[in-house]
């Protein structure tokens, strides 16, 4: 047997070639397996019935372990039936929009849709809370020559002035101002 007559009938490219292919393929399944941990189980607009994926879909649960102490599964098998809707169906076919049927900044959906978190703050990456006020994370300042907004009065849309800014809640992590803490007039509520 001569030198190279071993692989004299292999064509290396195509070789690669199928291997490429075949990892393209294993790496397209477990990214769509791994994109249903959240959002999952599908559920049908108008009946609300759950859509089987079948079990070579979906992922086993995983556990994750947060930094409050809690573990959470994902996916959890929860449904958006389990908590109750304020809005109703402008239409009967899919996609359908839907209308808040009370205050729609109180009501959840719409423009006061939220997503459902735990009640626990958000934290860096030391364990600290990430959003906090001025006077407690004294390490940071109002840049020199930005105006200071603590002490500036607040107008409400009607020209009436609702209180004053009494501080800046920064966020420690990503160093800019989320929120005011506005001092009202005790006729018109507490501290906010």
């Amino acid at each position: 047997m001569g030198t190279g007559a071993f692989t004299q009938g292999i064509d290396t490219a195509q070789i690669a070639l199928y291997i490429f292919w075949f990892a393209f393929a294993a790496l397209l399944f477990y990214l769509r397996r791994e994109d249903r941990r959240e959002g999952y189980p599908l559920e049908t607009d108008t009946t609300g019935k759950l859509v089987d994926h079948g079990v070579i879909w979906m992922p086993e649960p995983k556990t994750f372990r947060l930094p409050h102490g809690d573990d959470v599964q994902s996916p959890d098998d929860k449904r958006d039936s389990d908590r109750e809707l304020h809005a109703q169906r402008l239409a009967v076919w899919p996609g359908a929009p839907m209308q808040p049927t009370g205050n729609p900044m109180l009501e959840g959906v719409g423009p006061g849709g939220y997503a459902l978190r735990a009640e626990e703050p958000e934290v860096t990456h030391e364990g600290q809370p990430k959003i906090v006020p001025m006077r407690v994370a004294t390490n940071f300042a109002i840049a020199e020559g930005d105006p200071d907004p603590r002490g500036m009065t607040v107008i409400g849309a009607d020209n009436v002035a609702a209180g004053t800014v009494s501080d800046a809640w920064v966020d420690t992590a990503e160093h800019l101002i989320r929120y005011l803490e506005v001092e009202v007039p005790s006729e018109a509520g507490a501290r906010r």
